[in-house]
């Protein structure tokens, strides 16, 4: 993962750049160019991470890798959704997590649950992915077939297009759209119980900002930035 940083211990706040293994907490040992060493605490989604990591990981052309970041990302998404839907209607997050453990490691399950609640909230059922992406994915994750470019291109992007209208059907809607904001930190905990500067990075899919020309883009043209 790349970002974008300023050192809270340099005197001139320059902006510098730097690579990083994502980590599932997304607390971060940094070193400026000038050797000062410090914490950042970066604040995304899981799903958001994910994706990120295959489109950078499809920009080195690590095709597996790329797939399987796009796959978690969709199935990570899924749980995202379910958690801001039932926390707008107002399920203690404890209740959540414990439902959430009956299903997490399958992934039909978690998609059965975001179908029905879905259809429950927005009275219609979501666009899922088509049969012929499906096989794609199962011949990638089940049987070793070895994705090209073109193929994670094709995943990748179909991912993107799945995802962004349900951000977008969500932020439109007040029920949904102070948990969308208030997901990136926890709803005030991981500022209030770390004393760890935070960065709230520029993320592909608009959780924490409003929409902008980067969500025309499709992974082609997100590739083809990245690459430059």
């Amino acid at each position: 993962m790349k970002y974008n940083l300023t050192c809270p211990k340099c005197e001139k706040k320059e902006k510098f750049s730097i690579k990083v293994e994502p980590e599932n907490e997304g607390i971060y040992k940094i070193k400026c160019p000038y050797g000062h060493e410090f914490q950042i605490d970066i604040l995304s989604q899981h799903f958001q991470v994910l994706f990120e990591n295959g489109l950078q990981a499809l920009s080195d052309k690590y095709f597996i890798e790329s797939f399987t970041s796009f796959s978690s990302s969709y199935e990570r998404f899924m749980e995202y959704f379910i958690a801001i839907v039932n926390m707008s209607n107002n399920i203690p997050k404890e209740h959540f997590e414990k439902a959430w453990k009956t299903m997490s490691s399958r992934s039909e399950r978690q998609q059965g649950a975001f179908v029905m609640l879905y259809l429950q909230e927005f009275l219609t059922a979501p666009g899922l992915l088509s049969n012929h992406i499906v096989e794609l994915r199962n011949n990638v994750i089940h049987k070793g077939y070895f994705p090209n470019e073109k193929d994670c291109i094709s995943y990748g992007n179909v991912i993107l297009n799945f995802i962004r209208p349900i951000i977008q059907k969500l932020k439109e809607n007040e029920k949904y759209g102070w948990y969308i904001i208030g997901s990136a930190n926890d709803f005030g905990l991981r500022y209030l119980n770390k004393k760890i500067p935070q960065h709230l990075p520029y993320k592909i899919f608009p959780t924490n900002r409003e929409f902008d020309e980067t969500d025309k883009k499709d992974l082609p043209q997100l590739l083809k930035d990245r690459r430059n």
